[in-house]
């Protein structure tokens, strides 16, 4: 239901902005794949380090 409404809602949008993406937050000409490497890559370091920790208080 949630995800219909949204594919009418950004139906909507895309017409009333006549923009193919008008929720866009960055342009087409940002890294994004490098920064979701970077960003997975952190991600997991911080997962990791805070798993450790707990392990090592057990």
């Amino acid at each position: 239901m949630g995800e219909s409404l949204f594919g009418v809602l950004n139906a909507g949008l895309i017409v009333g902005f006549n923009k193919d993406a008008p929720l866009a937050v960055v342009g087409s000409g940002f890294p994004a794949e490098i920064t979701g490497v970077l960003g997975f890559a952190g991600l997991i370091a911080l997962l990791y380090s805070w798993l450790t920790r707990r392990a090592r208080r057990a």
